[in-house]
């Protein structure tokens, strides 16, 4: 039966997977000539166009697939995601609202759920999707990319290295992935790092501003400022209106020591834009330049733009502080919360200052007073629970605003670290452990809670724990010495000399010169009399 269209439809999907795009097509052409209202057979047409890279035609018959059935759930994912990247956000989220009434509960719904969430800046919101879409494939690349860029923006870089690593070692040409990875490298201060994940994809930069852009900022942090300005160069022609690249390249020129040319590009650029980017550049670089006079009158510019916005006045205070006029700087770090109450990083400099004065109990209510404001803030809940363990405050008095902060932020990391590390250092073990596995619990794919869960475990004697927590977090970073480490000293310490040995050579294959490693190699190679080995190791 040549035109037997489910085994024409079944044959596209065969040749589209293999790379064969004209087979593909020309096989769900013969099946819609067969079938013209299979809305199934318009979806993988769209697809196929999709893979070849003619926008024009996918579109075409995607929308023809959602002409016959508007829930068709394959049409709709393909459709929304061409527009998202097309910048038609606005129709992509009417389509979205179709797609999530047919069917809410669908992988490709949370994903696209994820993705509007996370272009619209709500990455609470995208992280707790994307932890819902891993617990359903916790190696798919394509969630694991979206979890990693959220939690960047989250500033969780720990948790985004290990996503958007592992995302990239199965797809590597991610480029969301590798683009982020790369600023988390640069952000952590692991430039030779971001510059082995750039190598990949040298040969696309001369058609990708956007990575053209990050190459030179990649190399004007690892200081080859001809290299940076070559790239920013070419991306600020690629894209002249990106003011983005523009501002690096004016820093790449503030580097190379040309201050006058960098300067005037930098006022020029903040002068025609309304955005604040320029602005901050040519703040800081006055700064470096111990410039406060001239960095006061950019930050009065910057606070005409923006004169609601509590950065702006916490900026002042700053550069206030550092000319000494404290009084000032207290007014303008007070305005920035009277702007947003919430605001941490001016309640944080108002404590400092109080705590300059030894007013304690003042730089805690600064605090209390940002947790009123917002109750769900990490940063004031930590601060406030070290000053309070800094002051000989009750320790059920510090547990019980840790644990709060914990319940507030049930899927965020940080707040449970904290507790399960005040119990520790209490000698509280029976809690910590108890903290421990509720955070395990709460956030089975997190490396940092699953590396403290294993430390907990092994503090107080749960050794069998220990070891399966670790060789959970080797799955969850097969390519981080730590985990090795880890697991190899709960083997050591239960007699297992074999494997903890094994595991340190697997720990220095990631990772040479991991001292702590070399140094456990060598005494559990002395130990077992093997000197000439050890001896080896030391040199």
């Amino acid at each position: 039966k040549p035109n037997y269209a489910r085994a024409l439809f079944a044959l596209a999907k065969l040749k589209l997977k293999k790379g064969d795009f004209d087979g593909a097509l020309g096989s769900i052409d013969r099946a819609i000539e067969a079938t013209p209202a299979d809305p199934w057979a318009w979806a993988l047409k769209g697809e196929i166009g999709l893979a070849q890279g003619n926008a024009d035609a996918a579109q075409v018959a995607l929308r023809k697939a959602l002409e016959i059935q508007p829930e068709n759930i394959s049409a709709n994912f393909s459709l929304i995601n061409l527009l998202l990247q097309q910048d038609r956000r606005d129709e992509a989220t009417k389509l979205f609202e179709v797609m999530k009434k047919a069917a809410p509960q669908f992988p490709q719904t949370i994903f696209l759920d994820a993705r509007l969430a996370y272009l619209r800046k709500d990455y609470k919101s995208a992280g707790e999707l994307t932890q819902v879409l891993l617990r359903f494939a916790p190696d798919s690349p394509v969630f694991l990319e979206l979890s990693g860029v959220v939690k960047y923006e989250q500033g969780s870089y720990i948790q985004a290295e290990a996503d958007l690593a592992k995302a990239l070692q199965a797809q590597p040409q991610l480029m969301l992935a590798r683009s982020a990875l790369i600023q988390t490298y640069l952000r952590t201060g692991q430039q030779s790092k971001a510059i082995e994940a750039l190598q990949p994809v040298m040969s696309e930069l001369e058609t990708r501003p956007q990575l053209q852009a990050l190459a030179g900022e990649v190399y004007l942090q690892t200081g080859d400022l001809k290299r940076a300005e070559e790239y920013l160069s070419k991306a600020a022609k690629l894209d002249p209106k990106d003011v983005t690249k523009k501002t690096r390249l004016a820093q790449t020129h503030l580097a190379q020591g040309n201050e006058s040319v960098a300067f005037t590009e930098l006022e020029q650029i903040a002068s025609g834009d309304s955005g604040s980017l320029a602005d901050l550049a040519l703040i800081a670089s006055y700064l470096q330049k111990n410039d406060a006079e001239r960095a006061l009158k950019a930050i009065g510019n910057l606070e005409k733009k923006q004169p609601k916005d509590p950065q702006t006045y916490n900026l002042r205070g700053q550069v206030l502080l550092s000319t000494r006029n404290v009084s000032g700087a207290r007014q303008s770090f007070e305005q920035a919360l009277k702007l947003s109450p919430g605001y941490f990083p001016a309640a944080a400099n108002l404590a400092r200052l109080d705590l300059a004065d030894k007013n304690r109990a003042e730089a805690e209510k600064r605090f209390v007073s940002v947790l009123a404001a917002d109750p769900k803030n990490i940063q004031a809940s930590l601060a406030l629970a070290k000053l309070k363990e800094q002051g000989k405050s009750p320790a059920a008095d510090i547990a019980a605003l840790l644990e709060k902060s914990v319940s507030a932020n049930p899927t965020e990391p940080a707040p449970r670290l904290a507790l399960i590390n005040f119990y520790l250092q209490a000698k509280d073990n029976k809690k910590a452990l108890s903290a421990a596995q509720n955070a395990l619990a709460a956030m089975p794919n997190n490396p940092e809670v699953t590396e403290i869960a294993g430390l907990t475990q092994q503090a107080v004697g749960e050794m069998n724990q220990a070891e399966t927590t670790f060789g959970k977090l080797i799955g969850l970073q097969p390519r981080s010495a730590v985990p090795y480490f880890r697991l190899a000293n709960v083997q050591a310490a239960t007699g297992n000399k074999i494997g903890a040995a094994e595991n340190l050579r697997k720990a220095l294959q990631a990772k040479p010169d991991y001292v702590d490693a070399q140094r456990a190699l060598i005494m559990l190679s002395v130990a077992g009399g093997k000197t000439r080995e050890a001896l080896d190791i030391a040199k």
